[in-house]
């Protein structure tokens, strides 16, 4: 197996991924970008999930309903809990 290496912000979406919402729910793009200790614009939080999906280490999960709109939610692999 190779040595991966993560940079900060992503060990930090990790992180938010692995720990869900306080309802224990899966965390959305918004619950995410709302989480995260630096300003992040929707499309660069996107480009770090799809990187992070194409590796293995988040999955999408299934389609929710918040707010009467359907929502994307994301969550953690056992290969990313090796890291995080």
């Amino acid at each position: 197996m190779t040595d991966i290496r993560f940079t900060a912000k992503q060990i930090e979406v990790l992180d938010i991924i692995k720990s869900r919402n306080p309802d224990n729910s899966y965390c959305s793009v918004y619950d995410i970008i709302e989480k995260l200790s630096y300003p992040c614009k929707r499309d660069a939080l996107l480009h770090v999930l799809k990187n992070l999906v194409d590796k293995g280490y988040v999955e999408r999960r299934s389609m929710e309903l918040r707010d009467s709109r359907a929502v994307r939610v994301f969550g953690i692999t056992t290969k990313a809990l090796d890291y995080v």
